[in-house]
């Protein structure tokens, strides 16, 4: 061990402690409750995160050839354009394929090294705004594996917030140091971002565009905005592939309605009201501890204030534009983030007036509150994770027929099954599906969407306006969500101050109608002719969860395969 690393360790062995703890936590309950599955279990991994199957279905996409991330889930939409950039799952599918021989064994390996990561980042920053060992890891602790354990639990992301992390303490360094490696890193990690979520590449440009104004409003001598404005631009042109994807999607005739279905919603009305006034708040303790100079005026407060105020901005940008995204929420986890740092910043100069008696049972006070809020909130998460659920063990009957149509069909073969069943196979195969509740993430005509949706339910019989209403992300996707829960939240301001409560049908009756009708006509008709001429190589019949399914009735079908209750037909060719 070298002279310089090993008073290193010695200083900050416990955040080295912690990261391992927080990327055991997050991987080995999911072992565990494999393991606890015994003979049931059939390779079909257990479900922590609700888009963990949208996630392995890009993945597997880019191993099947279309790295574009168009549509994972539909053959006839693969070349147009993908909502989010295809980077982060052909770089962790292609490692995953080449390491590990399949992408889920992969995504174990990930869901330590992240973590561990993302606990060793945000120590580091941490530290740096501190100074203090005390102080930063009660900080890290308080975040991971605290407050968000459960959301570091997914790869690509929020897992590759890490990025962002970087980025941040990058910046702080090259200020620090004044070396210009770190400036060409920030930059890199920057730019990278653009590849990596838009919720971060917004937040860094925001959060960057700020430290921009405040060192010139507050440290121009310092030059640090002119810096910050280089290192801005060099991570703009990284991104440049970027906008250009982002062009080409703009220019689709159903780009506009496809951004209302994955959920834009048109309002003025503040959202994030919690993590803003966190924010907020914070961000007047800075300013006043700027102002008594408890912290140091430096391009680094400076650049934590701006961090810290970005969280409110990006939540709120559409008090200007007047465009909400109803995933707005991911906004939460770096805003929230972003002023624990900056409180840290904060009590790290207030404990430096304080008595000296104070100042270390003050700290461990801090550090065992913050170890006691992170056991109280994580240990019910990680019992969870690690206990075989209802939903867990009854996805392990697909795991025989995924296995099967992974060895026995070509690439980009489609399936029809229902909808318990469709996202499994994208996710665990080659094959594509017909229709899939997480179709609507994607650029789609809503009549293609309508289509497809309607096709699907083709044997539900009767088909009435619960069946549509109980679906409504598969169909309407989020818009209607947002819009309902944002009328909600400003009936609520609204009845505090005396105003008339805003009336918002919750469902489109007249849409939900007619597709209730025009499902009725479908049905009249063949199953064939239902699924409007796309395509379908292969019927997926579950026995056991659809028994109503008239399957009889629809000619052209040959059994390829029968078992735990599902069967597998081999639809013939239809004449053009």
């Amino acid at each position: 061990m070298s002279n310089q690393l090993r008073p290193l360790l010695c200083q900050h062995w416990g955040v080295l402690l912690v990261a391992l703890i927080a990327g055991c936590l997050t991987a080995f309950p999911q072992l565990i409750n494999e393991h606890r599955m015994s003979a049931a279990y059939t390779g079909v991994h257990p479900i922590v995160s609700d888009d963990e199957l949208y996630y392995l279905a890009r993945a597997h996409e880019t191993l099947d050839g279309h790295p574009t991330l168009g549509n994972p889930y539909l053959a006839e939409d693969k070349n147009q354009p993908g909502v989010q950039f295809w980077m982060p799952d052909a770089f962790f599918a292609s490692v995953d394929q080449a390491l590990f021989g399949n992408v889920r064994t992969g995504a174990l390996v990930w869901d330590f090294l992240l973590p561990f990561g993302i606990v060793l980042g945000a120590y580091a920053v941490f530290y740096l705004l501190t100074a203090d060992v005390l102080l930063a890891l009660a900080g890290t602790i308080f975040l991971e594996p605290g407050r968000f354990f459960l959301e570091y639990n997914r790869t690509p992301n929020p897992q590759l917030f890490f990025v962002l992390l970087l980025s941040l303490l990058a910046l702080l360094l090259y200020f620090r140091t004044k070396r210009t490696r770190y400036a060409l890193f920030a930059a890199l990690a920057g730019g990278s971002l653009f590849y990596i979520y838009p919720f971060y590449w917004t937040y860094w440009v925001v959060l960057v565009g700020l430290g921009i104004m405040l060192t010139f409003l507050f440290l121009r001598e310092s030059g640090a905005w002119q810096k910050l404005g280089l290192i801005f631009l060099g991570a703009c042109a990284i991104g440049v592939p970027y906008f250009i994807s982002a062009y080409r999607a703009a220019h689709l005739p159903y780009y506009h309605e496809s951004l209302v279905r994955i959920g834009v919603i048109e309002t003025h009305f503040p959202s994030g009201i919690a993590a803003v006034s966190v924010a907020g708040a914070t961000l007047l303790l800075v300013l006043w501890c700027w102002w008594k100079r408890f912290v140091p005026r430096t391009p680094e407060t400076a650049l934590i204030a701006a961090a810290t105020l970005a969280g409110g901005i990006v939540m709120n940008q559409h008090l200007i534009t007047g465009m909400n995204f109803q995933f707005i929420i991911h906004y939460t986890m770096p805003s929230v983030v972003m002023s624990v740092f900056a409180l840290a910043a904060c009590a790290a100069g207030l404990l430096t007036r304080s008595r000296e008696s104070y100042r270390v049972p003050l700290r461990v006070l801090v550090l065992c509150i913050f170890v006691l809020y992170a056991l109280i909130h994580t240990t019910p998460f990680v019992r969870a994770i690690a206990t075989p659920s209802a939903r867990d063990l009854a996805a392990e009957r697909y795991g025989p027929v995924l296995a099967w149509l992974d060895a026995h069909t070509v690439t980009d073969a489609v399936v029809y099954a229902d909808d318990a069943l469709a996202p499994y196979i994208p996710a665990y195969t080659r094959d594509n599906v017909y229709f899939s509740p997480w179709a609507y993430l994607s650029y789609l005509p809503q009549a293609e969407v309508n289509t497809r949706f309607l096709g699907a339910h083709y044997f539900e019989r009767p088909f009435t306006r619960e069946s549509v209403t109980s679906r409504e992300l598969d169909v309407f996707g989020a818009y209607y969500v947002g819009r309902s829960q944002h009328a909600a939240t400003a009936n609520k301001a609204r009845r505090l101050l005396g105003l008339p409560v805003i009336l918002e049908p919750r469902y489109p009756e007249e849409e939900v109608n007619a597709l209730v009708a025009r499902e009725a006509m479908l049905q009249r008709g063949s199953w064939q002719n239902a699924l409007a001429g796309y395509r379908v190589d292969y019927l997926a019949w579950d026995t056991v969860a659809d028994p109503g399914w008239n399957i009889g009735a629809v000619p052209g079908l040959t059994k390829v395969y029968a078992a735990n209750g599902i069967l597998v037909y081999a639809v013939a060719a239809r004449k053009p």
